[in-house]
């Protein structure tokens, strides 16, 4: 019979009751060394000399052990978390970004938590808080108003470091943005070469920076032209498809409607489609259009509808790295990343009818 000595002699170090998830004990007793050095093995630390190093890799692989995220966070004060704000789930723009942006994060181990504000400034500043009490490392957000006092006090206070997309900073932070003016005054460029002069453009508010840019562009153009603008044509207030849908047949409406038509945000362009479907306009015979952003729909409506667009995943990639640097050191001077834009033509436009 046997006894309990030979019981105790007969069991090995990693025989555990079935289900017991491994402890860092577990790991120190298979690889006879101190739970303080599994400890530094699996937080990197250089310290470690390299047998040592691999003997606790070898008892950590044997026993599948993972390393509590909690308890690593305690001690090196990073939770491994970054957060990200956009304004609308739907926008496939977003998609394309953070889908580029999401890999070079994981790289560096960290894992993105992404919310939607639907462009409401209460939502905005409660995400905020909700990331500060989360103790995330970092958060990328597009902001609805680069200057409201209250979400810029929430920000402040929160305490981690922000990369805004698409935004002007107006407190220390990182910036990525598109060249909207520039991608705008090609297509208003264009647009003018063609014989046109009554060109509507539907855009968000100028309260951020990409509808501000975009109306300047607009303006440049004309400048360049030397043509007046007919402010009656500029509609900054939102991004959404129903303001471009019901600004294009308030357009269409004026005495003097226009013959040419950009969607300023890549929501926008089947808002203008649709007015245009029921106004009866067709495209491009009585209007040209021209829309802001690379989208499944303006490739594949008919007429193919001619973009302004920048290359999504670049500044996905380029977002994720400017994160990582800001982490890395906060307090390095703002840096700003503007991706370049280019006037992809196709079949929507035309010359004006006389």
């Amino acid at each position: 019979m046997e006894d309990k000595s030979s019981r105790r002699r007969s069991r090995n170090p990693s025989d555990r009751p079935t289900g017991r998830r491994s402890t860092i004990k577990d790991v120190a007793k298979e690889a006879r060394v101190s739970a303080g050095t599994v400890s530094r093995v699996t937080s990197n630390n250089p310290t470690v000399q390299p047998h040592i190093r691999a003997r606790v890799a070898a008892a950590v692989a044997k026993l599948g052990y993972r390393p509590s995220a909690a308890a690593q966070s305690m001690r090196t004060a990073a939770t491994k978390l970054i957060g990200c704000i956009v304004s609308d789930f739907s926008n496939p723009l977003y998609s394309a970004i953070l889908r580029s942006a999401e890999p070079v994060l994981a790289d560096e181990g960290y894992t993105l938590i992404i919310a939607s504000s639907d462009d409401r400034l209460d939502r905005e500043i409660a995400l905020f808080e909700t990331f500060a009490r989360r103790r995330v490392d970092g958060v990328i957000a597009v902001l609805s108003d680069e200057k409201d006092p209250a979400l810029l006090q929430t920000i402040q206070s929160a305490g981690f470091p922000v990369l805004l997309m698409e935004r002007d900073a107006h407190f220390h932070a990182h910036v990525i943005a598109t060249d909207h003016a520039g991608g705008m005054r090609q297509a208003v460029e264009y647009l003018i070469s063609l014989g046109h002069e009554r060109i509507a453009l539907v855009t968000g508010s100028t309260q951020t920076r990409s509808g501000r840019d975009r109306a300047a562009g607009y303006r440049a153009a004309f400048s360049a032209a030397g043509m007046p603008v007919d402010e009656a044509l500029l509609r900054c207030e939102s991004l959404t498809t129903a303001f471009a849908f019901d600004e294009t047949q308030r357009l269409f409406a004026l005495a003097k409607p226009p013959t040419a038509m950009i969607a300023g945000g890549n929501l926008m362009l089947a808002g203008v489609l649709r007015a245009l479907k029921i106004l009866g306009q067709t495209i491009p015979e009585d209007v040209s259009v021209i829309s802001s952003g690379e989208t499944e729909l303006a490739e594949l409506a008919s007429p193919s509808i001619s973009v302004v667009r920048w290359d999504l995943a670049a500044f996905g990639r380029q977002a994720a790295a400017l994160m990582l640097g800001r982490m890395r050191e906060p307090e390095q001077p703002p840096r700003r990343i503007v991706v370049p834009c280019e006037l992809a033509l196709r079949k929507s436009c035309a010359s004006p009818r006389r």
